[in-house]
């Protein structure tokens, strides 16, 4: 098989000797998801945002 898989973890379930460990501050996302395709308008207009 050629070429390589790829892919990105959002959220980790991390467990402990006791179960899963709770939510650290830094598990959470001020920004939300990234836009990856830019915008298709109705009338077919590709719209780049910066």
């Amino acid at each position: 098989m050629t070429g390589s898989n790829r892919s990105t973890v959002e959220r980790v379930l991390r467990m402990g000797p006791g179960g899963p460990e709770p939510v650290r501050p830094s598990d959470v996302d001020e920004y939300g998801p990234m836009k990856i395709h830019p915008t298709l308008l109705p009338d077919g207009t590709v719209v780049f945002d910066d």
